[in-house]
């Protein structure tokens, strides 16, 4: 048995981080070169630049009308940049920010309401298309739409509103193919589901409460719970055929999984020793199982949202302090754990995505960006 439910493990990093909102969003930022929309922000900033290119194809299931959210540039990152979130600010919304990993170039992508919009994922293969959940109405069943801008007006809709939430999304590298975590009624866990990029019936692959796409788009890592009650990493095929594979078998949960850019790797956060300590430190296990690697050991915090680097050489990652002298942020580490750095302080949210350093990022695919939303009372 675990000795954290899931909210009490989000609750706890929730405390420590002064000022967070109750209320969060999930988003994802599909991976590309050239450049990032919107404004900049920070001592340091510059602008970057590529093209896009592509048509919007697919049939639409129907329509929704409602108001604009604002929007977080074409869905193309810029290379070798660190991107997480921030927020709520005094307009109540979510940040999309990038930095490098020397603090240089801090920049603000864009905005999203977290109050209407409970998930959001860029499709990676075409610039300005949206997928997102939305419910109409406060504690209404939540549906997934796709759009050209995080709007309603005019979306359409790949599947009606039948969920509570919508936590996390992903688009398969090439469009096709849109996942999900929901949950199907208000206090169930959430599931992992695959849909068409066109809408039609979606298929539920399993249990998950984070997941992540490979480089290639052909396998997915989750974690889901397993017969002793805790949360262990699993893969298997990204089109939910066939049985997955674990990785873990810890003593508590394991948590937060992403793939290394050449698909070789796959880091997360557990609690190594749950009996007398309950942060998260970070570790990494080859996608095929085998030894774990212990990556930090830094006492009085907890690590999430790792994200590995072009080379996985390095990673970043989101601290939530347990101690007062521990501080929240954005920090980066070498795979062994050495070069320990802050990168930024602030309140963040459970999540970075670091791109590749030459041209398109390798592994074109949306990052899901993890949030506690779910676990607190719909506003």
């Amino acid at each position: 048995m675990s000795i954290f439910s899931k909210f009490d493990r989000h609750s706890r990093f929730a405390v420590a981080l002064v000022g967070i909102a109750i209320s969060l969003l999930a988003v994802n930022i599909g991976c590309g070169g050239g450049g990032g929309g919107g404004s900049s922000s920070g001592t340091t900033s510059g602008t970057t630049s590529g093209t896009t290119s592509g048509t919007t194809s697919g049939t639409t299931s129907g329509t929704t009308s409602g108001t604009t959210s604002g929007s977080l540039g074409d869905g193309f990152l810029a290379q070798n940049k660190i991107y997480f979130q921030e927020g709520p600010n005094d307009a109540g919304n979510l940040e999309v920010r990038n930095i490098a990993a020397d603090s240089t170039g801090e920049a603000l992508l864009g905005e999203v309401d977290a109050a209407q919009f409970l998930a959001v994922g860029y499709d990676p293969s075409v610039a300005n298309r949206y997928y997102y959940g939305y419910a109409a109405t406060s504690g209404g069943s939540v549906g997934l739409y796709r759009n050209s801008s995080i709007s309603t007006t005019g979306a359409a809709t790949i599947v009606t509103p039948r969920y509570s939430s919508i936590d996390a999304i992903m688009v398969s590298p090439d469009g096709a193919y849109v996942y999900y975590l929901a949950a199907p009624t208000s206090g169930s866990p959430d599931n992992l589901y695959r849909v068409s990029a066109s809408g039609g019936t979606p298929l539920q692959i399993d249990q998950a409460d984070a997941f992540a796409l490979s480089v290639d788009g052909t396998k997915i890592a989750y974690n889901k719970v397993d017969s002793s009650s805790i949360r262990q990493i699993y893969t298997r095929a990204a089109s939910g055929s066939g049985s997955a594979t674990k990785l873990t078998s810890f003593l508590s949960d394991a948590d937060y999984p992403q793939f290394s850019k050449d698909g070789t790797k796959i880091v997360f956060s557990y609690t190594p020793d749950p009996e007398t300590d309950f942060s998260y430190e970070l570790a990494w296990v080859a996608t095929t199982g085998g030894t774990i690697h212990r990556i930090t050991t830094v006492p009085g915090e907890s690590k999430v949202g790792a994200s590995f680097n072009s080379d996985a050489s390095k990673l970043s990652f989101v601290v939530y302090p347990i101690t007062s002298s521990n501080v929240s942020g954005l920090y980066t580490c070498d795979i062994d754990g050495s070069n320990y750095t802050l990168v930024k302080a602030g309140n963040m949210y459970p999540t970075s995505y670091w791109t590749s350093t030459t041209g398109r990022s390798v592994g074109s695919v949306g990052v899901p960006m993890l949030n506690f939303r779910k676990f607190a009372p719909r506003r």
